[in-house]
């Protein structure tokens, strides 16, 4: 409330008391010259008074200043989004008069003071290589002689994402037994949260953090987690080899009948991981390329079948973990051959 007190001697007493703000007429004052009002800040300014009798007129003037307290607008901003490491600017502009003075409260700053810079132009304050760790609440506070006000930024870090396979029961070579449990965690950091997808040599495999799975040959193969957000993207992989037993297709034990004086093949199909490596044996005896015997990966020839070869011949399959046989019974047929001639006789 503006209250213009006026006392005016006259004689006689002034017939028109004119109020003027700026050179511009003013509302009428009370009788005895003074002026009330409530006063906004659209009325500072000059007044002035001129009162008026019939010998002439006299004025003053005074000078009235609104002071207006601190305020931040409703749309001044409140949050402010930065990716970790790089500058975060929050500002801070207050309208009052006189003009506040912005002041920010840096003993309660998430951020080391050594990292943060006031720019006094602007009032706004600056942060460099920001970290996860600085995010928070900054407090400012306006202030002038009609009172202050305080605003806070809120200070929001975006991180693009980090990947961690974490694997349990798989060696850094990333041999795994067949039979084995295998678990695969993908650790992820980032904000936003990041969305996270399995894929297993490019195919995509589950969205869950966490896959697991009983090791067996068709599980050997590149896993990748990969994670994205609005911010970026980020993966990690682990190969994992499931090692298997040798494994020899068909019976144990096949019988194989050859005819003497004919070639005849023996054909031992095995797998395993890492691929088996194939011998032959006749007993005992490592059967290697020789006059009457080829030996080719999985094949063994016998040339010109003999009755020595009569018997098993074992077909073995080993790699690291272990050994498979397979024997084949051996039988050589011949054609009859007559040991002696029949003697002529006479009856």
């Amino acid at each position: 409330m503006v209250n213009f007190l006026c006392q005016i001697e006259a004689n006689p007493k002034p017939t028109v008391i004119r109020w003027y703000k700026d050179g511009r007429p003013w509302e009428s004052g009370s009788g005895d010259g003074s002026l009330q009002f409530v006063a906004e800040a659209k009325d500072t300014g000059l007044f002035t008074v001129e009162a008026f009798n019939e010998f002439g007129s006299d004025s003053k003037a005074i000078e009235l200043t609104v002071l207006r307290p601190p305020t931040f607008s409703p749309s001044h901003t409140k949050e402010i989004n930065v990716t970790a490491g790089a500058k975060a600017v929050l500002p801070c502009r207050a309208d009052g008069f006189p003009q506040p003075k912005l002041i920010w409260d840096v003993h309660s700053f998430p951020a080391p003071r050594n990292k943060v810079k006031y720019i006094t132009d602007s009032g706004s304050l600056e942060i460099n290589d920001v970290l996860i760790d600085y995010e928070g609440d900054y407090k400012c506070t306006a202030e002038n002689k009609a009172g202050s006000q305080i605003h806070f930024v809120h200070l929001n870090v975006l991180e693009k994402p980090r990947v961690k396979i974490v694997a349990r029961n798989v060696p850094m070579s990333g041999d795994v037994n067949s039979g084995d449990e295998v678990v695969l965690t993908c650790d992820v950091h980032g904000k936003p949260i990041p969305e996270l997808n399995w894929f297993k040599d490019d195919q995509l495999l589950s969205t869950n953090r966490v896959i697991r799975f009983k090791a067996s040959q068709s599980k050997s193969g590149n896993y990748t987690c990969q994670a994205n957000n609005t911010i970026g993207e980020a993966s990690d992989f682990i190969s994992v080899n499931v090692i298997s037993l040798p494994t020899i297709h068909g019976s144990p034990y096949e019988l194989v009948s050859g005819i003497e004086g004919h070639d005849l093949e023996l054909f031992c199909s095995a797998s395993g991981n890492p691929p088996p490596l194939i011998s032959w044996f006749k007993n005992d005896q490592k059967l290697n390329n020789a006059s009457d015997t080829i030996v080719n990966l999985r094949t063994l020839q016998i040339l010109k079948l003999s009755k020595e070869f009569f018997g098993n011949i074992t077909c073995e399959a080993s790699n690291l973990r272990g050994t498979f046989k397979k024997t084949f019974g051996i039988r050589v047929d011949s054609r009859p051959v007559f040991v002696s001639s029949p003697e002529n006789r006479t009856q």
